[in-house]
């Protein structure tokens, strides 16, 4: 998840959010268009978003 977002394994919260809002830019269906391929890229960056934006469940990933 952490190559995903671009972002290293001690990124900060603020770092992975920073990232997220990058990337949805980059790769939103609205901006896009409705390409497979990029539906995919920002589905991932979604989940990636996701687990690593939760204490939780990033330090499960982590382990």
């Amino acid at each position: 998840y952490y190559y995903v977002l671009g972002i290293s394994p001690s990124a900060t919260q603020a770092e992975i959010k920073a990232s997220y809002y990058r990337l949805c830019k980059k790769y939103h269906p609205d901006v896009i268009g409705s390409s497979l391929v990029d539906h995919n890229k920002f589905t991932e960056i979604t989940e990636a978003y996701s687990v690593l934006a939760s204490v939780e469940l990033r330090r499960k990933y982590d382990r």
